[in-house]
């Protein structure tokens, strides 16, 4: 359908002239694709398709329907003059077709100077119009390239001062800028078109450099939302440049012939424009100056903005301060009010987006619902103390100004530098005491009380959680962005949840107050009190309790008085547990009264400072204070009257023998001669540990060997009693078969019982050859028990095998004279009862020998 449709043929026509480097199957085979088809038919066809566009790229042809210009790629545009379905009559009337250059603004440039000015200012064109519409051409013209040198500036970046047109100079377009400083060739009024073409270039370029020189920092607030340091030093570069730019500009060789032109025809704009190129120099000089001192602290404002550690912001205040401080010190223009408020409330903008990445407030949320709250507490805390420091840093770096350097401080009105981030922290503040409040709150879902209205108090405590639930609802249906700064629903909300909780706090109080009275005691009420934590310190729960404080002074009072009463009776004979030695006994007395009357006080000590300031509590702390003094007296004298015979006495029992002997009439025991008075220092030594006081210094070294104490007691413990199991258990047949051993248990026992010679060198307590003897003395008293332990053995089962014999004798002796057959008879008589005794005791004992 394509090839004849006389539109599509017409197309082919002018891209195939377009491309004529490229073969002629290849423009084919991509004119008869199905895309080209489609995009083509649609262009033609669909008036709201205003253009499509052909791409070359290595030999090969691309359609487009929109411009995309790549490197030096050209492109090749067909556009429709109207919103018109293409007709094959009218075609050539209804659509442009050309090339689109890589730099579209330095083609437009180069065709209007070069090809359309010449063709404006030619005779033959002047004499086809009349004088005036001749002139209004030109001076559309003359703006029209104006606007485009403008705008070629603007792209790359600098103010372009437009040069109007001259004949005689072949410079035009952007090149013309890059003059020498040259001496400038003499010039007359006829080397230019006119004196009021060159005034309006001047006044063209005025406002220009107007523009330029007005700029100011504090437009960035007007242009960014929330603009950062980075876009201060931005904005200084981008502004030197363009001074640069047109200084350059200033000094080329034809804007200084237009100068001197004007200067010759006496021209009025030229004194005006003379001083405003001073400011040029001025305004130059000071943006080159600032850039040179920003540029050390450009790479500090690219850490704050990009730190991904929100914690080690801090450590990047005092270095950026300290450089802030060194440019106010040495830079001649950046060292105003003005630049500092400016560069202060950037940094703050860059610390309040650091906090909200760290934040986010969709976080918080997530946090709280997963039951985080106390992270979510932790993370707006973090981000307080960081800016807490910052505003630190900034307050020591401005005391350290107005030292070194009186003449020129930093004074600045603080709100105006810190407006924004002082907002922000207000909003954070916010937000904590609404994640503090449901920390807080959510203690109530646990909370029980007792007593005899515990189950009417526990029920309205669950309904107060439960419409606390609600309130915080209404926060979260603000929904994303509570930390930013614009949103106002946050602050209504917040408004009305601070007043719920106003009443909600309310019920509070009225319902601990009820559990208060409740309480019989005065440990059930601090009870009751513990239950709701940091409940109690909210304002108007704290003012409920504050009328009961009265009734709990007096009732900590009275058990004061039980207390100082029970130690007025039992002090000099304190009660004792039985598994306490005496002296700790009384300290741990003396420790149950302190801890009793201790407790309330701690307690009280723990709410509202106010209830310190009550006479009636002064009095109580008075009463507190008295007895505890009277504890502490009586376990001094305690302690010091147990300490006055510790040394000597312990010290005189460590040199008794390890062992000693009692000799009765028919025995000789031995004993562990430990004594109970040792026992007990040991006793006393380990309560006071576990009681937390000091250990005079003897009796703590004696301690310190406890455990080596209990395994030689131990071992001698076991000595002692084998050695008195042979001494009872041996009979007087049997002591001679073992004399020699226990003689020789004698002789090694003698050294630790101090016997015979060696009672001068008897091993004590303090000794250091105890394990050696303990050994020796093991091993021998081991042997001799185990030996007579055999003996016995062996005795028991020998009586333990005749004992047959004693219910029926081998033999039987008859009682009358028998005769000689009668004889025979008994033999053959007893050889049967023998073999049958001997049978029998076989079975008995198997060690029985058959002789």
């Amino acid at each position: 359908m394509a090839e004849d449709d006389g539109r599509f043929k017409f197309l082919f026509r002018q891209v195939a002239n377009a491309y004529r480097h490229i073969p002629s199957d290849k423009l084919n085979e991509f004119w008869n694709s199905e895309i080209v088809y489609r995009v083509i038919y649609d262009f033609l066809e669909n008036p709201e398709n205003q253009a499509v566009y052909i791409k070359e790229g290595k030999g090969l042809l691309e359609i487009l329907d929109s411009p995309q210009l790549i490197g030096k790629v050209q492109l090749f545009y067909i556009v429709k003059l109207n919103k018109i379905q293409v007709s094959e009559a009218k075609i050539m009337h209804e659509l442009v077709y050309g090339d689109i250059s890589p730099n579209p603004f330095e083609h437009m440039a180069s065709l209007s100077q070069k090809i359309f000015q010449p063709l404006v200012d030619s005779k033959g064109t002047v004499q086809m119009w009349s004088e005036t519409i001749s002139k209004e051409v030109r001076d559309c013209f003359e703006v029209f390239v104006a606007n485009v040198q403008i705008t070629q500036g603007h792209v790359k970046g600098f103010t372009c001062l437009p040069l109007p047109s001259d004949n005689k100079t072949k410079e035009t377009g952007q090149k013309s800028f890059s003059g020498s400083y040259a001496k400038v060739p003499d010039a007359t009024v006829d080397s230019f078109p006119s004196i009021h073409a060159l005034e309006g270039a001047l006044i063209v370029w005025t406002k220009q450099i107007k523009n330029v020189l007005k700029q100011d920092p504090e437009t960035l607030f007007q242009t960014f939302t929330n603009p950062s340091p980075m876009h201060e030093v931005a904005f200084w570069k981008a502004k030197a440049k363009n001074l640069n730019s047109i200084f350059d500009q200033l000094q080329s060789i034809k804007v200084r012939r237009v100068l001197k032109v004007l200067d010759k025809s006496k021209s009025t704009y030229n004194a005006p424009f003379a001083k405003l190129c001073k400011e040029v120099f001025h305004s130059r000089a000071e943006a080159n100056n600032i850039i040179r001192h920003l540029r050390p602290l450009e790479s500090w404002f690219d850490i704050l903005e990009n730190e991904i550690d929100f914690n080690n912001l801090a450590n990047h205040f005092m270095p950026v301060i300290h450089l802030i401080l060194l440019v106010w010190k040495s830079s001649a223009y950046y060292n105003t009010s003005s630049r500092l408020v400016i560069l202060m409330r950037e940094i703050c903008n860059t610390l309040i987006q650091q906090a909200t990445r760290f934040l986010n407030g969709d976080a918080i949320f997530e946090l709280i619902e997963a039951g985080e709250t106390q992270t979510a507490v932790k993370m707006l805390q973090t981000v307080l103390r960081i800016f807490g420091r910052f505003k630190t840093v900034y307050f020591e770096y401005k005391m350290k100004a107005s030292v070194d350097c009186p003449d020129n401080p930093w004074s600045v009105q603080n709100n105006a530098v810190f407006i924004r981030l002082d907002t922000f922290l207000e909003r954070c503040h916010d937000i904590l005491d609404f994640s503090q409040t449901i920390l807080m709150f959510s203690k109530l879902a646990k909370i029980e009380i007792g007593g005899t209205k515990g189950k009417i108090l526990t029920t309205s405590i669950s309904q107060v959680y439960l419409d606390f639930n609600q309130a915080v609802d209404g926060i979260r249906l603000v929904g994303k962005g509570i930390l930013d700064l614009e949103n106002k629903q946050f602050d209504e909300a917040f408004y009305d949840f601070r007043n719920r909780m106003k009443e909600l706090d309310r019920r509070l109080g009225s319902v601990i107050v009820q559990g208060f009275e409740d309480a019989s005691t005065v440990a059930g009420r601090f009870r009751l009190l513990d239950s709701f934590d940091n409940l109690i310190t909210r304002n108007i729960i704290a003012d409920f309790l504050e009328k009961k404080h009265a009734s709990l002074i007096e009732s900590i009072r009275i058990d004061f008085e039980q207390v100082q009463q029970l130690f007025n009776e039992m002090k000099d004979k304190p009660y004792i547990a039985n598994n306490l030695p005496p002296i700790a006994g009384a300290l741990s007395w003396c420790k149950s009264l302190r801890d009793r009357i201790q407790g309330p006080i701690e307690k009280l000590k723990s709410l509202d400072k106010k209830i310190l300031e009550r006479e009636d509590t002064k009095e109580v702390v008075k009463s507190y204070t008295m007895l505890m003094g009277q504890l502490a007296d009586l376990d001094k004298e305690n302690i010091e009257h147990w300490g006055k015979g510790i040394e000597d006495s312990s010290q005189a029992k460590l040199k008794n023998p390890l062992l000693r002997r009692e000799v009765t009439e028919h025995t000789s025991l031995l004993f562990v001669n430990f004594d109970p008075v040792l026992v007990r220092l040991l006793r006393e030594v380990k309560y006071f540990i576990l009681l937390g006081l000091e250990v005079p210094a003897t009796a703590m070294e004696i301690f310190q060997r406890a455990e080596i104490f209990r395994r030689h007691t131990g071992n001698l413990d076991l000595i002692v009693n084998m050695y008195n199991d042979i001494q009872t258990t041996l009979l007087p047949v049997e002591r001679p078969l073992v004399k020699a051993q226990l003689d020789r248990i004698d002789k090694t026992l003698s050294q630790g019982v101090g016997e015979g010679k060696n009672k001068a060198k008897a091993l004590n307590w303090k000794s250091n050859g105890i394990d050696i003897f303990i050994g020796e003395t093991m091993s021998e008293v081991k042997e001799v028990s185990e030996m007579l332990q055999m003996l016995k053995g062996n005795l028991k089962a020998v009586e333990q095998s005749v004992a047959v014999w004693q219910t029926a004798p081998i033999f039987e002796r008859g009682f009358k004279t028998a005769s000689v057959v009668d004889i025979v008879i008994l033999s053959t008589f007893r050889k049967k009862h023998a073999t049958v005794s001997c049978s029998q005791l076989k079975k008995r004992d198997r060690r029985y020998i058959d002789y």
